[in-house]
């Protein structure tokens, strides 16, 4: 999913304080520390949302909705959140509620009647922080944090989570998504290839910021557009097409989102090789079983995955038309019960199991 500024995802997401000033993070945590922690003198006829529908403009399937929650001190509970998520659904029968929440407050997207909040998905804010902080480590250190792209299939069943790579973090200094990696500019490219790799297999639907596709390397500017010339470059119009052809895959093979909140669609195949920073993860759905294999460390890697049948390479991150350095070959197939693959630094490959 593209995130450009709320067409595709409805937010609810503007907070007002006291003050008339305007934040925007981590949204439902303010909400519910407000419940939870002032809880008296609820004003039941405060108004929740103020909801203003605009322009569809040509597309009619698309709407844009301006939702604020009214977050006032000792002026909030569940049953107005209940009831602002009620007149979003009733305005924009087709949109997404996605809550941009930290705490660990349950049920934030099981239905209102199951005694849930009722948000269509949560924004897996823990995976996010993790996954940048991985990427921004240098290899010397990422055997001690290895764990660190593993944890959040600890909790993942508990809600309907989505994956954020976001405006958030790519404004007020953070520095955008490539700029993120470990390295010099050349040595970027090929960790954030495996990034979104390794964001694809992961259970969960997927939000990414506009010209995170391009390799952007200015922050963004709403006052500005985007830095499209970047394509001219060889090595950003690679990452283009790399991005681009990763998406359809995505579309292509269920085994990618079909069942991202069902166990039986997940499985870690290995996360032990803490010193070599190896991963291999197995997803599954629509009748396809497919397995990536991610060397996140700096040195070449050789990996015997157990295969008994033939496999087909469905991407390899390295490949030279993506700004690697591996020519696309042949794809090896397995000998004795056992697929041997080579696994380049920084590097990750996607295959489906026959």
């Amino acid at each position: 999913m593209l995130q450009i500024m709320g067409h595709h995802i409805c937010r609810i997401g503007n907070i007002h304080n006291n003050a008339g000033v305007t934040r925007h993070s981590d949204v439902l945590r303010n909400v519910l520390h407000d419940f939870y922690g002032l809880t008296q003198g609820i004003h039941p006829r405060l108004p929740l949302t103020h909801i203003r529908q605009r322009s569809c403009g040509h597309n009619q399937k698309l709407c844009i909705l301006d939702v604020a929650v009214i977050s006032c001190v000792n002026q909030c509970s569940l049953w107005q959140i209940h009831r602002g998520i009620i007149q979003v659904k009733s305005l924009c029968p087709g949109c997404i509620l996605a809550a941009e929440d930290s705490t660990n407050f349950p049920k934030v997207t099981a239905p209102a009647e199951q005694g849930g909040l009722g948000f269509d998905y949560k924004w897996d804010m823990g995976w996010m922080h993790d996954t940048l902080s991985y990427f921004q480590t240098p290899p010397e250190e990422r055997p001690q944090r290895y764990h660190q792209l593993t944890f959040s299939m600890h909790y993942f069943h508990q809600e309907r989570y989505l994956l954020p790579l976001s405006h958030d973090e790519v404004v007020h200094g953070k520095a955008t998504i490539l700029q993120k990696m470990h390295g010099d500019y050349d040595g970027k490219f090929p960790q954030a290839r495996s990034l979104y790799l390794y964001m694809m297999v992961h259970p969960g639907k997927k939000l990414n910021f506009m010209g995170n596709e391009i390799g952007h390397f200015r922050e963004w500017d709403e006052k500005r557009e985007q830095d499209w010339l970047l394509r001219d470059f060889p090595i950003h119009d690679a990452f283009y097409h790399y991005m681009a052809e990763l998406n359809h895959i995505y579309l292509n093979h269920p085994a990618l989102s079909q069942w991202d909140y069902r166990p039986e669609g997940f499985a870690w195949l290995d996360c032990r090789r803490e010193e070599a920073c190896v991963y291999v993860i197995q997803r599954q759905g629509g009748g396809e079983r497919l397995v990536a294999l991610l060397n996140l460390s700096d040195q070449a890697r050789q990996y015997e995955l157990p295969a008994t049948e033939g496999v087909e390479l469905l991407l390899h991150t390295d490949w030279q038309r993506f700004g690697g350095r591996t020519p696309e070959e042949e794809c090896p197939q397995p000998a004795g019960g056992i697929l041997t693959v080579c696994l380049p630094p920084y590097s990750g490959q996607l295959y489906r199991m026959k």
